[in-house]
């Protein structure tokens, strides 16, 4: 028998498996794709990405210019709580947002074919969602799609967040072409669940129920639950039932198996 030596560095894990497990974190919570994950995901596809590609080398100024950003970032998050009651508070969130948006022109300036840039960009498009601001948020989306980046996940990332932000912006026409754009496998139930947003916005109720339906069909293939999809489709009054997630199933069937498994335990006891 063959023993297989096994570690946890991360250029030995197997990308395909790990690209299924980032995406699945990605695909929760009805249509919208939660800018806390994005980001998350997005520092592990920045790794995954020079794995893929062989990369030998990575530019350390760059990683640490993102770093930066990324840590400045959560600052600004931070000051937004007491920025409300503060004056002293409001001068240094501004200062910092200010700080935050030179910091990312300068990345994306002189690194705007890596990943890093694409990263940069993101997080800039989240400031500007977070603070309402979908008509900011659009010409960021639009530079980051233009990044040079052949990762599927990535570009499906960016497609349906620039999506959503037109979708924001009250262009609904504009979303519906940008939304109608071929995506990576894993991202099409959310691509369907974004359609029929966008064919609601519309008042168009029939083609709303069918791109739910459609993503609807997708999660269960994979028993996948998304709650918000799920109330969605209830007021539009059509009959669905909730999905069964795989890890509850799985904790279902565990639970059945362990009491034949106290008996067989039992009784292996008394023969003993």
């Amino acid at each position: 028998m063959s023993n297989k030596k096994t570690s946890n560095k991360p250029e030995e894990v197997s990308g395909n498996m790990n690209d299924k497990q980032a995406m699945q974190a990605l695909k929760q919570h009805g249509g919208n794709i939660v800018w806390a994950i994005i980001i998350v995901l997005a520092g592990y596809f920045g790794w995954s990405y020079f794995q893929k590609h062989n990369v030998a080398q990575v530019d350390t100024s760059v990683s640490d210019s993102y770093i930066k950003i990324a840590d400045l970032e959560q600052k600004v998050i931070a000051e937004k709580g007491t920025a409300q009651t503060s004056e002293k508070a409001k001068k240094s969130l501004a200062t910092q947002e200010k700080q935050l948006q030179n910091d990312i022109e300068t990345l994306v300036a002189e690194h705007g074919e890596s990943v890093y840039a694409w990263q940069a960009l993101m997080l800039e498009a989240k400031r500007h969602m977070d603070n309402n601001d979908s008509k900011s948020a659009i010409p960021v989306l639009q530079s980051a799609s233009e990044v040079k980046i052949d990762d599927l996940g990535l570009k499906a990332i960016t497609r349906l967040r620039y999506a959503q932000a037109l979708l924001a912006n009250g262009q609904v026409d504009e979303a519906e072409k940008e939304a109608m754009k071929e995506v990576a496998g894993s991202f099409e139930a959310s691509k369907q669940e974004l359609l029929g947003d966008i064919y609601l916005a519309k008042k168009d109720k029939e083609s709303a129920i069918r791109s739910y339906k459609n993503a609807w069909k997708l999660l269960e293939k994979r028993q996948e639950n998304r709650p918000i999809l799920l109330l969605k489709m209830q007021n539009l009054g059509i009959d669905v039932k909730p999905i069964e997630s795989k890890e509850l199933f799985i904790s279902k069937q565990e639970t059945q198996e362990l009491p034949a498994q106290s008996e067989k335990t039992e009784e292996t006891a008394k023969s003993e």
